[in-house]
């Protein structure tokens, strides 16, 4: 004859390192309590040993079910992304090369940075190095800062061919597999104009969302933190400011 399963609570505990408190009742198994008393070097074996430890009451208990409060301290927490500028001297030409950066938590990155003193300013886009991906070369990126206009990058092969049409050839945007850059100011704080506008956006702004379309078909998108970021960019780019249009007066 079976005989009714004990809800008598079970201590388990592992050398110390934790104290864990299960039910022996194998469809409502509960792991109560996990109580660290590791340093920090020993947390990550503290914590496989409670794993293997319930692993092990679990083939004991067919069908059992745990829900795990599981506490890891061997991970870092996640914090805010924040801009940072990065520096150097290039070593053929003696130049400091800056610009303002910000990395998202899947590790894709947004650049701005000014190219040559008083130049225009770029931005790049690069995709993670742990990524798959490849951006598509028929089909540009386009972006959007909070709830502004959005910006399709393909407009800048429309203006190249125009340019180039034109007798007066220029390029606004380089593309490789994992990144693409592309003008986004004229850099000229004294004038008013669309790129201005589309500058102030990025200094002033809080999110923004990148859809960029594969090699492989089809598309996605990944969203960046870019508020507080005014001061970083303007000092990578040696800028004051930028002047923007008042379009509706």
């Amino acid at each position: 004859m079976l005989k009714e399963p004990s809800t008598e609570s079970v201590p388990l505990r592992l050398a110390g390192y934790a104290s864990v408190s299960a039910n022996k009742r194998g469809k409502e198994s509960l792991v109560s309590e996990i109580v660290i008393r590791a340093r920090p070097a020993e947390i990550e074996i503290a914590m496989k040993k409670v794993l293997d430890s319930l692993r092990t009451l679990c083939m004991r208990r067919n069908g059992a079910i745990f829900s795990l409060l599981l506490i890891s301290l061997a991970m870092p927490c996640q914090t805010k992304a924040e801009w940072v500028k990065n520096q150097k001297i290039d070593s053929m030409t003696d130049k400091e090369e800056k610009h303002a950066m910000i990395v998202n938590n899947e590790g894709h990155s947004f650049s701005i940075y000014r190219v040559g003193e008083g130049g225009k300013v770029w931005a790049q886009f690069r995709l993670a190095s742990t990524s798959l991906d490849q951006l598509s070369v028929d089909q540009l990126p386009m972006y959007r800062v909070d709830k502004n206009e959005a910006q399709d990058l393909m407009e800048l092969i429309r203006v190249t061919k125009l340019m180039k049409r034109l007798g007066t050839p220029m390029t606004f945007y380089t593309q490789k597999p994992k990144w693409i850059n592309f003008q986004i100011w004229t850099g000229s704080e004294s004038v008013c104009g669309p790129s201005g506008k589309k500058m102030a956006e990025v200094l002033d702004g809080s999110k923004l969302v990148i859809r960029y379309w594969l090699f492989t078909g089809g598309f996605k998108e990944t969203e960046f933190d870019i508020s507080s970021g005014r001061s970083v960019i303007l000092d990578a780019i040696d800028s004051k400011g930028v002047k923007v249009c008042d379009y509706n007066s």
